[in-house]
C-alpha cells in the first residue's frame, strides 16, 4: 500500500472507522454461525435445498440447479455449480449475504420477487456447512452400474425382436 501523508490523528479517525466495523456493513458476528445449527435445522436446509420442503415465498428448490452432498447425486441440478464446497469460500457472513441477496444472474431472476426468510437462510446455510463431508466425490460415484444400465438397456431395443407384418389371404403374394 501507497504511503500517504495522514496526520496521527487522521490514522487515529482511519483505525477508529475500522474498528467500528465502517458504517452500513454488518460485522460477521452479526450472523449466527452455521456451526451452532441442531440436527433439526441441518435437516430443514437439506429439504429446502432437495425441495422436500418449500420455501415460504414460494421460491424454487436449490436442488433444481445445484447440486451438494450426497442428495441425490444423479437427479440434482446440472445448470449451475456443485455447492459442496461454497461453505468453505464464502464462510458464515459471505454465504449468508449470498443466500439473503441472490446477487448471482439466475437467482436474481429466481428470488427476487420471493426472497429467503432468514431462517431459511440459516437453514441452507447450515447444510452446505455440513455438505462437505456428504460430497459425492468422497464416495464413488456410481459410473460403473450407470453404464451397465445404459449399455443393458440399448441392448434390449437394439436385440428386440421385430416383428413381421402378417400377410392376409387377399394380401398374399403371388
Amino acid at each position: 500500500m501507497p504511503d500517504h501523508p495522514l496526520a496521527d490523528g487522521e490514522i487515529d479517525a482511519v483505525l477508529a472507522y475500522i474498528r467500528a466495523g465502517a458504517p452500513g456493513v454488518r460485522r460477521s458476528g452479526e450472523v449466527r454461525e452455521a456451526g451452532t445449527a441442531t440436527p433439526a435445522e441441518v435437516d430443514r436446509g437439506r429439504d429446502l435445498f432437495t425441495g422436500r420442503a418449500a420455501f415460504a415465498r414460494g421460491g424454487a428448490a436449490c436442488g433444481h440447479c445445484h447440486t451438494a452432498g450426497r442428495e441425490r447425486p444423479l437427479a440434482g441440478g446440472s445448470l449451475a455449480s456443485d455447492l459442496s464446497g461454497v461453505y468453505r469460500r464464502y464462510q458464515d457472513w459471505g454465504l449468508h449475504q449470498a443466500l439473503r441477496r441472490s446477487d448471482f444472474p439466475l437467482m436474481r431472476g429466481l428470488y427476487a420477487r420471493r426472497p429467503l426468510t432468514e431462517e431459511e437462510v440459516f437453514a441452507i446455510k447450515a447444510y452446505l456447512h455440513r455438505a462437505p463431508g456428504e460430497s459425492p466425490r468422497a464416495a464413488p460415484y456410481p459410473a460403473l452400474p450407470m453404464a451397465f444400465l445404459g449399455l443393458g438397456s440399448s441392448a434390449l431395443v437394439l436385440l428386440k425382436p421385430r416383428r413381421r407384418p402378417r400377410w392376409g389371404a387377399r394380401d398374399r403374394r403371388p
